[in-house]
Parts: C-alpha cells; structure tokens; sequence
C-alpha cells in the first residue's frame, strides 16, 4: 500500500511494483473494504454533504464527510435528493 500511495497514478504503482493494472487496483479494493469495515462511527459528532464534479461530461458524486475527523464517510455516485438515506446509514 505504501507504494501505491507514494505514486501518482495506479500505472505507476504497476510498474514499480513489476504487476498489471487489475492486480494493483484490487489490492487497492482489498485496502479501502479492510478500511471500512474498521471504520467507527462512534463520538461522530459533525456531518459534513456535498457534491462534487469531474470529468468533462460532468460526472457527480455525493460525499458525506466527518468534519470534525476530516475523514470520508461515504460516497454514493449521484446528487439526488433521494440520496436522503446516507445519514441514517452512516451515523
């Protein structure tokens, strides 16, 4: 994980680790589900919502954050209003 988060991009660590593309992206999906599912919620006192943009086509993402922690709590692809629910989940 330390090389992958040193490099730049995914490419990058593929090359320096001498692995392809998939191999280093899921390392990187077994590194954030490991995270997750030690992720406390306890003493959350500040919740943070917003929506953020990339990409040429306009792509957008709904982020709910700790303010307080300074830590991502959620991200659901999307800004409906219908995303609602994300603070009964992670609270």
């Amino acid at each position: 994980m330390k090389v992958i988060e040193a490099s730049r991009s995914l490419t990058q660590a593929a090359d320096l680790l001498d692995l392809d593309w998939i191999c280093v992206q899921r390392i990187l999906e077994r590194a954030v589900d490991r995270g997750l599912t030690r992720r406390s919620t306890e003493g959350l006192r500040y919740v943070g919502l917003d929506e953020k943009s990339f990409g040429a086509v306009r792509t957008y993402v709904s982020l709910m954050t700790d303010l307080k922690g300074q830590r991502v709590l959620e991200v659901v692809a999307g800004r409906d209003t219908d995303q609602a629910w994300l603070c009964g989940k992670a609270c």
